[in-house]
């Protein structure tokens, strides 16, 4: 898509159906409040594929226009979705290794048990008379 492709067209119609009220959230907030917003969402691609992008506006009031800078994301996004199966994998192993501990402290506090219980029938062995 060529710059000239885009005038006269409305932004609405390129972002991905799910993002276009984060988007309008956003514009509203910088409408309203002058604030300097910066939304993530996508953005259809010539080609019908969707790009990840960033779009950080600010509300020049004075000369009544938004100034808006746009960048790609992608591999931002692609590093935090695989930075949060890490953490969820690392979260599992911290699970599984506690339930491991738990395991091995019942096996260790059984085993005692059953040593403490078998010294003490040994001991009564060992005191009853020879025949």
């Amino acid at each position: 898509m060529e710059p000239n492709d885009l005038v006269g067209q409305d932004a609405y119609d390129l972002l991905h159906p799910q993002d276009a009220l984060p988007f309008q959230k956003s514009h509203a907030i910088e409408l309203e409040h002058g604030e300097l917003t910066a939304v993530q969402y996508r953005i259809r691609r010539a080609d019908g594929t969707y790009r990840w992008v960033e779009t950080t506006t600010r509300l020049v009031a004075e000369e009544q226009v938004i100034v808006a800078v746009t960048r790609p994301i992608d591999l931002r996004r692609s590093a935090m979705t695989a930075l949060g199966a890490e953490r969820v994998l690392a979260a599992r192993v911290k699970q599984v290794d506690e339930q491991r501990r738990q395991f091995m402290t019942a096996i260790a506090h059984r085993a005692v048990t059953r040593s403490r219980s078998s010294a003490g029938w040994r001991s009564c062995w060992r005191i009853a008379p020879n025949r």
